[in-house]
């Protein structure tokens, strides 16, 4: 019999072969698909470019919606937000006035937020300390006004246990003051603490509330026992300085005290011990003012910042912690501030040399990672508690966020302009949502570090969506929907 093809045989083999081309369809869609919602959709980017355009032109509410738009549409990819919409939105809101917090008639120098998110304070150079809620609805509205400080305030904090609020006044006052937020009054009665004969520089309380540490301008530092029923009498007097103390930091775990002079030296000072004024550990080896102390979250490192242009790590854990520090050199003007990430990866410095620099304190020599583009000196330094952002303020005015889970941590920082002058403090709220910036101008600025809140703040402030003609303009390849809730 000739040879002859079966049908059945023949339809099951077309069939098999359908199959394979649907599966691969269907594998090559699914590729698609990943790859294109693992990235920021091009039309996020476009948006993101065209609503800092608008902002260019000075048009504010068509900037606030694009920059809305452009944060949504990266937001349903499930990734994090381009920075481009991010500063986009940040930006327009700054230029809308939206968290501005004014009031202050001269430069502001310190902030800090409460343990609880609930509380900033300020401190400035027009002799009042304000402490306004970050709970409000309007948190720039009827601040507590901290009046009869007698100088410039220089310093600020909150206790951890919330208890209190600290300011610590210059010339010729030089008195700290504790106002108790618990008290019914407390705007009005606080508790004076007196004995520093000159300005009272830094402020700081011990993880555990028990002790209020101030650094002053009379060489000292003094050591105020919180716990006790008048914790202004008998403070404990730290003397070994031989010029201005104006730098403080203490360990996460209330061990070690450091305090940072113009004589060019550090001391440790053990809190744990019976008299900590009785003997400090002199730490040598910088040759001009100790500008900035910081100690790591494990208390392994303690880092000093001088104006010798170097920082120094000093190891917390070694039988003599002032022996073979690890210098870091790379700036080419003195360094002005510094500060350690709470996961303890990472040491930020800032110099005047225009520049900040990141180290990695895991690595067994550090070299650093240089970030450019402030145009004058870096005045400030802030890490959020998530890690994520490094903030920096300048005398140029501007403030600068860097991305620390970018692959290049010196690439594309979001640059925010709302200053008018010099920034000295930045301070991030220990739930990540606020970023505080302070300065010259004489304001106070309030960033909202969290995306879906800006789309709604930039919703809020314009009170509309975009308009269908607007739409077709801007987001011509999307179908018309509402822009805001």
């Amino acid at each position: 019999m000739p040879n002859a093809k079966d049908p059945d045989a023949a339809s099951a083999k077309n069939r098999r072969s359908l199959f394979f081309v649907i599966v691969a369809i269907a594998v090559l869609v699914i590729a698609i698909v990943i790859v294109f919602f693992q990235r920021p959709t091009p039309s996020s980017q476009a948006v993101a470019v065209q609503a800092q355009a608008a902002l260019e032109r000075k048009d504010t509410q068509l900037g606030l919606l694009l920059s809305a738009r452009a944060l949504d549409n990266s937001l349903q990819t499930g990734q994090t937000p381009i920075p481009a919409a991010a500063e986009a939105a940040w930006q327009a809101l700054a230029a809308s006035g939206a968290g501005l917090l004014s009031g202050h008639e001269n430069t502001v120098f310190a902030a800090a937020i409460s343990a609880d998110n609930h509380w900033l304070i300020t401190g400035s150079d027009d002799q009042t300390a304000r402490i306004w809620d970050l709970t409000a609805t309007d948190p720039a509205a009827n601040p507590v006004v901290l009046k009869g400080l007698g100088g410039s305030v220089f310093a600020v904090a909150f206790s951890p246990d919330l208890h209190w609020a600290v300011t610590g006044s210059g010339w010729p006052d030089n008195q700290v003051r504790l106002w108790r937020l618990t008290g019914a009054d407390w705007s009005t009665t606080p508790i004076i603490l007196s004995g520093h004969e000159d300005s009272v520089s830094v402020v700081t309380v011990s993880p555990n509330s028990h002790w209020l540490v101030t650094a002053s301008r009379d060489n000292t530092a003094r050591l105020w026992d919180l716990t006790a029923s008048d914790p202004a009498a008998h403070p404990i007097i730290l003397k070994g300085h031989e010029w201005f103390v104006v730098s403080l930091a203490i360990s996460p775990d209330n061990h070690w005290l450091v305090t940072g002079s113009w004589d060019k030296t550090a001391r440790l000072w053990d809190l744990t011990a019976p008299d900590p004024a009785a003997h400090s550990i002199l730490l040598r080896g910088h040759d001009d003012y100790v500008s900035a102390v910081a100690i790591s979250p494990d208390a392994h490192w303690l880092v000093t910042g001088s104006s010798d242009k170097t920082a120094r790590i000093w190891d917390l854990t070694a039988p003599d912690p002032a022996a073979n520090p690890k210098i870091l050199s790379g700036h080419t003007e003195p360094i002005s501030t510094l500060a350690i990430s709470p996961d303890g990866h990472w040491l930020a410095t800032a110099s005047l040399d225009h520049t900040a620099r990141l180290w990695d304190l895991t690595a067994p020599a550090p070299n650093s990672i240089v970030l450019t583009g402030h145009a004058l000196s870096v005045t400030a330094l802030a890490f959020s508690p998530d890690n994520h952002w490094l903030a920096t303020g300048s005398a140029d005015a501007s403030l600068r966020l860097w991305d620390l889970t970018r692959s290049d941590l010196s690439t594309e920082p979001v640059v925010l302009h709302a200053h008018a002058n010099t920034i000295w403090t930045l301070t991030f709220s220990p739930d990540g949502h606020w970023l505080a910036s302070g300065g010259s101008d004489k304001t106070v600025r309030l960033w909202d570090m969290r995306p879906n809140e800006l789309i709604q703040l930039a919703c809020q402030k314009v009170g509309r969506s975009l308009t269908l003609v607007e739409w077709a303009q801007y987001l011509a390849w999307q179908p018309y929907h509402s822009s805001c809730p």
